[in-house]
């Protein structure tokens, strides 16, 4: 009996260590150790098939434990919506439930904008992840590009970070939970042995990884691919202030045009590839922030009212962890879409230098009048390309976030003058 007692923790201590190696080793070498792996354990966990992860021998199982576990929260859910509609007259309860079914909708769609657009949204990744840029200054490319993989590695962990918050908080039982997120009635036939408590344990411990995940999936994945874009931008800027340098070491009209057509044909291809490149995401971002701006208006306010209709309890901390999650996401986004238009601004002015610094001469009039047009059409179309806006809509800037704010308060207002 002793014997096989300690053959069977013996046994238990291996696997354990087994256990603690791989973990140790998905943490720091493996997908965990860098920001397109990390990104594609967060697209597994919202049930999305990537081709960095389908080598992995747990994608497949967990990809349809996601897509299966989902399925059930969206029929229970529709069931919750039911029962409100038919049976009771709470505006909180009916509020409540409006946000859990916009919110899974809202997911689906952004599970399907990635989807439809797969092939567009890879190209521009292989296009980041090959570095195809070089600014003729090797230690300032990759400084950047370490900049970009550390944010972008922190931005994703804060992400699993609130994920694991949210887990920790949806595990303690408390009156607040149990009215928001009990079965609906029609499956009161389970009981309330083993089975009942299973299928609300799968219900509502499994919704914040679930649906954190699928909501947030698209956001970060299409927001990650704008901030590698703009490192490949700043790149091809910094360029052109290495040729704006060089060129005004040449005092002949004609030596500096030859230097500037010469420099200029390369970092026009090189714009060229970028625009196209951009010009592939650019209505994907649209849409996916139609999506954010939208389902934001509508969700901070009628949270808010939820929280303030329920009164502060510890459980609020979750619905206080949504909303600022919500916040972040549309002003993450606005945020970046302005620096991306300060750096188009950057590369402008350094176009408009370049333009003005062309040393002129009369016997090369001809010369000098085509060189500076031609910049000046480059300066033109690089300080209008980044602009992103919201399928014709309005424009993507931090101002929209303001607006959204304001409007967010006023359906606040709306739900407390109704409660």
């Amino acid at each position: 009996m002793m014997a096989t007692l300690r053959i069977a923790l013996r046994r238990l201590s291996l696997k354990r260590k087994y256990f603690l190696t791989k973990a140790k080793h998905f943490w720091s070498k493996g997908p965990a150790s860098n920001s397109f792996g990390m990104l594609n354990v967060l697209l597994l966990c919202a049930g999305i098939r990537t081709q960095l992860a389908v080598g992995w021998t747990w994608e497949r199982p967990v990809r349809y434990l996601v897509h299966l576990i989902s399925a059930y929260h969206s029929v229970v859910i529709i069931l919750q919506a039911a029962h409100v509609i038919a049976d009771k007259n709470d505006v909180m309860e009916a509020a409540f439930c409006l946000i859990k079914i916009v919110g899974v909708v809202s997911a689906y769609i952004k599970i399907l904008l990635l989807t439809y657009h797969a092939n567009s949204i890879d190209e521009v990744e292989l296009f980041i992840r090959s570095q195809p840029m070089n600014s003729g200054n090797e230690e300032y490319d990759s400084r950047v590009r370490g900049k970009f993989l550390r944010l972008t590695l922190v931005v994703i962990r804060y992400v699993f970070g609130v994920l694991i918050v949210d887990e920790i908080l949806f595990a303690f039982p408390n009156s607040q939970r149990n009215k928001l997120f009990k079965l609906p009635p029609v499956m009161s036939s389970l009981g309330s042995g083993i089975t009942a408590w299973l299928a609300n344990f799968m219900f509502v411990n499994w919704m914040p990884l679930i649906w954190l995940s699928k909501y947030l999936c698209c956001t970060i994945k299409l927001g990650v691919l704008l901030m590698g874009l703009r490192v490949e931008f700043k790149i091809l800027t910094h360029k052109l202030e290495q040729i704006t340098r060089k060129a005004k070491t040449f005092e002949c009209v004609e030596d500096h045009c030859k230097f500037l057509k010469d420099e200029l044909r390369e970092f026009l291809e090189k714009q060229a590839e970028f625009r196209r490149k951009f010009e592939l995401i650019r209505p994907i971002l649209g849409m996916a922030f139609f999506m954010i701006y939208y389902y934001s208006l509508f969700f901070i306010g009628t949270m808010l009212y939820v929280t303030h209709h329920q009164g502060f309890e510890f459980y609020s901390l979750t619905f206080a962890s949504s909303v600022l999650v919500t916040l972040l996401e549309c002003y993450w986004w606005c945020q970046l879409v302005d620096s991306f238009q300060d750096d188009a601004e950057s590369m402008g002015n350094e176009l408009f230098d370049l333009s003005a610094g062309i040393p002129y001469a009369r016997e090369n009039h001809r010369k000098y009048v085509g060189m500076r047009t031609s910049l000046m059409i480059i300066w033109i179309n690089a300080r209008h390309n980044p602009a992103i806006d919201c399928v014709g809509i309005f424009t993507v800037s931090t101002a929209i976030f303001v607006q959204m704010l304001n409007t967010s308060y006023s359906v606040l207002m709306f739900l407390i003058n109704m409660g």
